[in-house]
């Protein structure tokens, strides 16, 4: 009872807080007095409903809690279908397959020019057979949300062959900022 108690006063106090805040245009810390007025108006429509629904009122107030939750269910599922394809661009899992499509490639080249006795080596591949041949791992697409950028929002360039930033001239710096922060070629 307690506990429930405790869940029903942060509820409440949470929720005439942010009435009192679109009520006070936006303002994040609104007058007390707004606070107590929503609160004082939620309990009274809580009373009113209990009065006068007399036994029902429960069923009825769980029945419309899950029918006004329904539309928004459907927005958490497209929510996470747009989450589930941002992944796809997180440089983990572009990384991941790369290394399946390198892995995939070698094997079956190994077969088509070793038969079964062969092992891999990690070497430059003819143009069009290689792990990358139909990826680019510099598209925009894919590294416009991870791109570094100064204080005033400009773009940093990492230049692969030398593996440097364009802001740092010391290499052991680069390391220190994270090797999984320079972009992968």
């Amino acid at each position: 009872v307690i506990v429930l108690s405790i869940f029903f006063v942060t509820s409440a106090d949470s929720a005439s807080l942010v009435m009192g805040t679109m009520s006070s245009r936006g303002n994040p810390a609104p007058n007390k007095l707004v606070v107590v007025f929503w609160g004082l108006c939620m309990v009274g429509i809580a009373i009113v409903m209990l009065l006068a629904g007399g036994s029902t009122t429960l069923t009825a107030l769980q029945n419309l809690t899950i029918l006004i939750a329904l539309p928004f269910s459907v927005v958490l599922i497209f929510m996470t279908i747009g989450f589930i394809k941002d992944l796809h661009t997180d440089p983990a899992a572009i990384r991941r397959n790369y290394a399946s499509n390198a892995v995939r490639n070698a094997v079956v080249r190994g077969l088509e020019e070793h038969g079964d006795d062969f092992e891999f080596s990690v070497s430059p591949a003819p143009e069009g057979r290689g792990a990358g041949s139909k990826f680019d791992s510099q598209s925009e697409e894919l590294t416009e949300w991870y791109q570094r950028t100064d204080e005033d929002g400009n773009e940093i360039d990492f230049d692969y062959e030398t593996g440097k930033w364009g802001d740092r001239d010391d290499p052991e710096e680069n390391r220190q900022v994270g090797e999984d922060s320079a972009p992968r070629s």
